[in-house]
């Protein structure tokens, strides 16, 4: 990350047998939870540190950037550079999240429609990157905007809990959302009536971001910034909502005019 041009800053969890967790875990304890031979507190644990990131907003920029311990970047190209660019895309329409990396991607087409004003333009050639609406799982690699950070959480807690706990509706999803961030970022935006020109924005969608998960560091959520590894259970699965056309947003790299001159940006 430092090599990327981001100023790193390590963050210790919330600990997993603090007061928070504890409450939250016995919020959404079921019976059926005994015989799971494990405990959700290090899933909440991770979840929490999250939050807390998200409410306490550790930098003076309109984005915040945060990564798993164990998060690689992939691309050869100029990271700031990119994220200059993303962040100005990105800062045009109300989306509230960047998703540098992830899994599972289920995008939102048309990707023009309230998002992108002004006349559609030719795709340069080549295009090397790309930025598109869309929610992914896994929060390894990802930015919240300041806009919207300090309240994100109780918003998508009050509609989970009204659209989808509350009712019969998504019974297989249940259990996702009791506790694990990325579950429920992703039911928020795809199944929690959010406002479609806030969601996400994934770079490289197609190739699942800029930035992976490093295998052979078999992170736990134990670990201070520990990466989700999924969920046992009903997978989520990569998945298309309705479309009638559009494009989304996509550019060549070219070192030049789209870099914004070397910003410092803070990781988390």
């Amino acid at each position: 990350l430092s090599a990327a041009g981001f100023t790193v800053v390590r963050v210790q969890p919330v600990a997993p047998d603090s007061a928070e967790v504890l409450a939250m875990e016995a919020t959404y304890r079921r019976k059926s939870d005994a015989g799971a031979g494990s405990s959700p507190r290090a899933v909440i644990s991770l979840a929490l540190t999250h939050v807390r990131l998200w409410q306490s907003f550790p930098t003076a920029s309109d984005w915040l950037y945060i990564f798993e311990d164990d998060v690689l970047n992939k691309t050869a190209d100029a990271v700031s550079c990119l994220l200059d660019r993303a962040e100005r895309v990105a800062s045009a329409s109300n989306s509230t999240f960047l998703h540098l990396g992830l899994t599972a991607p289920v995008y939102f087409v048309p990707w023009n429609k309230g998002l992108y004003n002004g006349r559609r333009r030719p795709r340069p050639s080549p295009v090397n990157h790309t930025l598109s609406p869309c929610v992914g799982s896994c929060t390894f690699a990802y930015a919240i905007r300041r806009s919207a950070a300090a309240t994100m959480w109780a918003q998508m807690r009050s509609r989970i809990s009204e659209r989808i706990m509350s009712t019969n509706a998504y019974k297989w999803l249940h259990s996702y959302v009791r506790y694990n961030i990325d579950s429920n970022i992703r039911a928020y935006f795809v199944r929690g009536g959010a406002d479609r020109s806030t969601w996400p924005m994934c770079m490289d969608v197609d190739s699942f971001g800029i930035f992976e998960m490093d295998p052979s560091m078999n992170s736990t959520q134990t670990t201070p910034s520990g990466a989700s590894k999924g969920e046992a259970g009903r997978p989520w699965k990569a998945e298309s909502l309705p479309t009638s056309g559009g494009d989304g947003q996509e550019w060549a790299q070219d070192g030049g005019a789209e870099c914004g001159g070397g910003r410092e940006r803070s990781g988390e």
